[in-house]
């Protein structure tokens, strides 16, 4: 069976007429969330039913009572609806209800909307599947790029570690033959001027000017 078809929303007069149309004719207390169930099938949207419940009330043609945070609405008493103590006190036990009623109401509404969130956030068995498909092709991509880059690491590594081996052999020969050839240097200066080397390396570490006449 189809869906049953939502009433065209009504404009905010006829709302207004709407609502206070029923109040009157129900004479007995409403929150804004219990009077929208009743009259949304009159075209009343969700967000019309408490800003015309609360034009109403400043306007004196519907009563309105805060308990707690909630409100209550209902019609004005005439004298002719003038109600006993006991009537009185049937009403105020009425309201207490309907405040409660609709604390269940809201938290229920609450833990629905959270259902539907989290049933929306799950993905449909076909999504699912080209989801779980998407990721197994990427992961073999990725694998198949990890192990070119191994491969070009490990080639990489030895040919490396032989230009390092020998560049560092060269360079520990060279620095041997200058060490070697500094020494040979410095002693055959040491036994011509019969210096120490303590003094030859005073004398180096002066300006070359002073050798200059």
């Amino acid at each position: 069976m189809g869906k049953a078809k939502k009433p065209a929303k009504v404009k905010d007069d006829e709302a207004r007429d709407i609502i206070l149309d029923f109040m009157n004719k129900q004479n007995r207390p409403f929150s804004a969330i219990l009077l929208q169930s009743s009259v949304a099938s009159k075209g009343v949207g969700k967000s019309q039913c408490p800003k015309m419940l609360d034009e109403l009330a400043e306007s004196g043609e519907l009563t309105m009572k805060l308990f707690g945070k909630n409100k209550i609405y209902w019609r004005v008493q005439k004298e002719e609806d003038a109600l006993s103590l006991e009537d009185k006190k049937a009403l105020d036990n009425e309201i207490i209800d309907l405040v409660e009623e609709e604390k269940e109401l809201l938290a229920e509404c609450s833990t629905i909307e959270s259902r539907i969130h989290a049933l929306r956030s799950v993905p449909r068995d076909d999504e699912a599947d080209d989801r779980i498909a998407e990721l197994e092709e990427k992961e073999k991509s990725l694998k198949a790029r990890l192990a070119k880059v191994c491969d070009a690491a490990s080639d990489t590594s030895e040919k490396e570690a032989e230009k390092i081996d020998k560049r560092y052999d060269t360079a520990l020969d060279l620095w041997k033959k200058r060490k070697r050839m500094c020494s040979e240097v410095t002693d055959q200066i040491m036994e011509g001027s019969s210096m120490s080397w303590a003094e030859l390396k005073v004398c180096f570490s002066r300006p070359l000017q002073h050798l200059h006449p």
